[in-house]
Order: structure tokens, then sequence, then C-alpha cells
């Protein structure tokens, strides 16, 4: 069985949409199909039920912890092999400035507690920057959030880290915060705060509310207000996932999004030897990101 197989199987099965994962992946459709199927006639049962979307079967399901663990192996003793055992050094990681809010700066920050030996240093880029900047060497590690349009570089190793859920913020008293989920028709005669014109969520909420033909009333505004400003009913704001425990003065309404806007982040390194502080770090991210999915 190949690990790299095994790494494509993670990939579409996150993804649901093949050719999602295919462009992710940076390799052909056709490719990933092959693959995926060598795994299936190696297994003896179908990994996925091809339907509207590519969706885990019975065998999937049973086979997606073994493949991840799998993986994570793999990379530990690539790690131990090459000498990658924390030590001291300097680390640089770099992500986008609301992904300190996330669970890619929660990681951050509890690295930082475990390993003090290891100085890391923190940059922030958009998130369309970020594999560039590791390309030219200005970070060793880059947390990016993963697009159906986001060229995968041949340079670079993509490592699935989590995936998060489009979720609506609004004030307790607001009449759609007793709902259990939100469609996207419901945002007609809504006020949308939003952090960033270029982000991807405004893209989403753009294209979706286009389809059903018309166009969302998005104001951008600093991330630091928006939920002071969600608070006293001066609009919503969507948000991917529920965030880090803030004190919001007062509780905000939490709902999801439907039909499921889903968006995964990976740790993307470069494809060569890392430095120590590096190899650790990825490890104990990858570590993090398999007992997250664990209790998921």
């Amino acid at each position: 069985m190949k690990f790299e197989y095994l790494r494509e199987f993670i990939v579409a099965a996150r993804s649901q949409e093949l050719q999602q994962a295919a462009a992710e992946l940076g390799i052909s459709l056709s490719s990933l199909s092959k693959h995926l199927k060598s795994l299936e006639l190696e297994i003896g049962a179908p990994l996925f039920v091809r339907a509207r979307r590519t969706v885990l079967s019975h065998y999937g399901r049973i086979l997606l912890p073994y493949a991840q663990e799998l993986v994570a192996l793999q990379d530990e003793y690539r790690a131990d092999f090459s000498g990658g055992v924390s030590s001291s050094g300097e680390l640089t990681v770099a992500l986008s400035s609301i992904q300190f809010r996330e669970r890619s700066g929660q990681v951050i920050e509890e690295f930082m507690l475990t390993n003090p030996s290891v100085m890391l240093h923190t940059v922030e880029f958009g998130n369309s920057e970020l594999c560039e900047q590791l390309l030219s060497g200005r970070c060793d590690v880059a947390f990016v959030r993963s697009q159906p349009t986001l060229e995968r570089n041949p340079a670079l190793v993509y490592y699935p880290f989590c995936s998060d859920r489009l979720v609506a913020f609004l004030p307790p008293e607001h009449p759609l915060a007793a709902v259990e989920s939100l469609g996207f028709e419901q945002l007609r005669q809504e006020k949308i705060l939003l952090r960033s014109e270029n982000s991807a969520i405004a893209r989403v909420v753009k294209r979706e509310c286009a389809a059903l033909g018309f166009e969302p009333e998005i104001r951008y505004v600093s991330s630091f207000a928006i939920y002071d400003m969600v608070r006293r009913g001066e609009g919503i704001s969507l948000y991917l996932a529920q965030p880090v425990s803030h004190d919001y003065g007062m509780p905000l309404s939490i709902v999801p999004v439907e039909p499921p806007v889903v968006s995964c982040m990976d740790v993307v390194v470069r494809r060569e030897m890392l430095s120590p502080p590096a190899e650790a770090f990825l490890r104990f991210v990858l570590e993090r990101a398999l007992t997250q999915n664990a209790k998921t």
C-alpha cells in the first residue's frame, strides 16, 4: 500500500469532490481516480459512494483513521531519521492575521509553551501570498486555507490540518438566532459584516447570493470591531467555524449555514529537508491534528 495514495485518499475524503481534491494535490483527476481505484482493489471494497458529491463509503470511514495514523507515523519516522528532534533554534511560521484567532494560533501557542528552546517568530500575509512567501524562504512553515482554485506547487508539501464550516454570528434577539440553520436566501434583507473584500468568505457569499438573484449588502470592517457591531445589532457576521473562546461581553448566537460551506486548512512546508525546529513543529502540529480528528 503506497503512502502517497493514502495521503491522496485523506485529501479526497476531506474535500468530498474528486475534482477539487485533484486540484489541491496538484495532479490530474484521472491520476487521482487511478490511485484511489488501486487502493480499492488492494482493500477489496469501495472507499467512496460516487453520487452528486463524493462521500465516504462504510469501508472508507473505516480506513480513514488508519490512513491518517499511518501517514502521521511515516512523517514521524522521517523526522526521527533526519534528526528532526526538537532542539534549540529559530523558526518562522507564516499565517494570515485572522488565523491567530483560529486553531492554528492555538497550536502555535501550545508549541511555544512546550518547546521554550525554540525561538518561534510569526509573520502575517494574505492567504494568497503564503505559499509564495514560503517558496522565497521568508518562512519555514505556513498555515494555508485551501480553496478549489488553489494551485498546488510541486515544490511544496501540503498536510491536512483541520476543516471548518461557515457559520453566522447574530445577536441573541435577532429573528434568525433561534433557527437550526441559515440559508443564503435568508441573507437577502440582512446587513453582512465581513473582514476583507478579498477573503474566501466574501467570494462565497457573493457567488451564492448571485446564484439566488440578489446582491448582498456587505460592509467590510476591522476584525476587532465586528463582534461589537454584531452585539449592537448593526449586522450579522459570517465566519469559518466557531473561533476560540472570546469574551464578547454578552453571548452571541452561532448558527450553521446550509448547504454547508467547508474550508480546509493545510500546514505547508518546502519539499526539502527541514531544520530540526521546523521538523519538530510539523510533527507537533500533525499530532494535534490527529488528536482533534479523533475527538470529532
